[in-house]
């Protein structure tokens, strides 16, 4: 308990990783090499996984919750832009708070994850809990919309980003994901909460609207517009359009 605690201050306060940290205790364990210690690294890393979620549980009261975090609702793990308005809460009733809302949707092509194992093999701790979409409302969402909405042909030439799938290399799925997109307070530069999403192949526009329309959805519940006029650019892939966008 006393190492993950260390471990963890260490890596806010000194950004050192897992690696230095737990090579540099072997090393103290015996500095001469003549005793050497089992490597333990990769149950290290696991175990510093599970501290860091369990210790976010506790933060945001789950842990008191019978139910466990399978009761948790999502993104209660999320923190939210405090400075973003919200009616009742940092903003009078009578006040539209939309006239200083701004939302930017973004897009990383160089956030990779290794097609290493399996969600049954491997599954996650929490989802939906935090930044990334919920699952079952996503797939729910592709499902629905995944024929509907027309992807427009790209103009972009020999450019990473508008390449066709990277995830598969000399006919072998290596990448799980090769690219993320997701939603921020364009003034406070906050990422927002369930707006993180697997971009898959180049820029899905059914995959990337459906974070905004999370985002869209939670501000109607406060009192927001039936219309929403959506300024975006798909990171120079596609041609910058305006769109108006019903929230129903």
């Amino acid at each position: 308990m006393a190492a993950l605690k260390q471990f963890q201050m260490l890596t806010f306060m000194g950004k050192i990783s897992a690696y230095e940290y737990y090579y540099s205790l072997a090393q103290l364990t015996d500095n001469t090499n003549t005793k050497t210690p089992s490597d333990n690294y990769v149950a290290f890393v696991w175990i510093i996984w599970e501290w860091s979620f369990i210790w976010q549980l506790k933060r945001v009261g789950i842990g008191n919750d019978p139910g466990g975090c399978q009761n948790a609702k999502p993104a209660s793990c999320a923190v939210e832009c405090l400075a973003c308005p919200w009616p009742g809460m940092n903003i009078l009733d009578i006040i539209d708070p939309h006239e200083y809302l701004f939302l930017f949707r973004y897009g990383n092509f160089h956030l990779e994850r290794f097609d290493v194992s399996s969600g049954e093999k491997d599954p996650t701790l929490g989802k939906g809990l935090a930044y990334c979409v919920d699952p079952t409302s996503f797939c729910r969402h592709l499902q629905e919309f995944d024929k509907q909405i027309i992807q427009p042909a790209s103009t972009c030439s020999n450019h990473e980003a508008a390449q066709d799938d990277k995830r598969m290399q000399n006919g072998t799925w290596y990448l799980a994901a090769s690219r993320v997109g997701g939603v921020v307070c364009t003034r406070h530069e906050l990422k927002l909460l369930l707006s993180t999403v697997d971009l898959q192949v180049l820029e899905e526009l059914v995959r990337a609207w459906f974070s905004i329309q999370v985002q869209i959805g939670r501000r109607h519940k406060f009192g927001g517009r039936k219309e929403y006029q959506i300024l975006y650019t798909t990171s120079f892939i596609y041609p910058m359009e305006t769109e108006s966008k019903k929230c129903n």
